[in-house]
């Protein structure tokens, strides 16, 4: 078995244990028999409790961008687009509810590395969706708004979805939920 293989399987296990225990109640033994390893093994690869879930952090979070990432122009419009990024968000947090809710919510500190990449992580997707809907404004399917602004409104709405998701474990549709979003986002509640 390749060393990266073991790595991996610990990461995978790391998620499910920290899942499912919290990270206060996990236990290094307990996510070495999920991956299959020694404890020992566990410390070859990290060096404390904390330093694997910050990578286990890292990689899901990594994964996660790199979907978001995925949503290409071909031949969308932008709402299209925010659409489908949205659903893609939902889709995500909804598959990793149990994750999302002990990264957020379980007190866990970061080290300063960790908290860094999570706020340049931010600062990235903020980025991406004011340029996204500066498209939206040059191609006029958006008025001519602040796309900072509307950005950041977006990012708001994507964040506060998944609350009920993630801390009152409430199953989603993502996809209809995108929807309904994207039609009160867009349309406003002005009748």
């Amino acid at each position: 078995m390749s060393e990266g293989t073991k790595r991996e399987r610990i990461l995978e296990a790391a998620v499910a244990v920290f899942a499912e225990k919290g990270y206060h109640q996990a236990r290094i033994e307990e996510i070495a028999a999920r991956a299959g390893v020694g404890k020992g093994t566990v410390y070859e690869y990290f060096a404390s409790k904390l330093e694997l879930f910050q990578e286990m952090f890292r990689a899901v979070l990594g994964r996660y961008y790199e979907r978001l990432q995925s949503v290409r122009e071909e031949g969308l419009t932008v709402v299209e687009r925010l659409r489908l990024l949205l659903e893609l968000h939902l889709d995500f947090i909804s598959q990793n509810a149990r994750f999302a809710r002990v990264a957020f919510a379980d007190g866990v500190g970061y080290d300063q590395e960790l908290a860094f990449w999570i706020y340049e992580q931010r600062k990235a997707k903020l980025e991406r969706m004011r340029a996204l809907f500066e498209e939206g404004i040059d191609r006029g399917e958006f008025r001519p708004v602040d796309a900072a602004i509307a950005a950041s409104i977006f990012i708001g709405a994507m964040t506060s979805l998944i609350v009920p998701i993630v801390m009152e474990c409430q199953e989603a549709d993502p996809s209809n939920l995108a929807r309904e979003a994207m039609d009160i986002l867009m349309k406003g509640l002005e009748v």
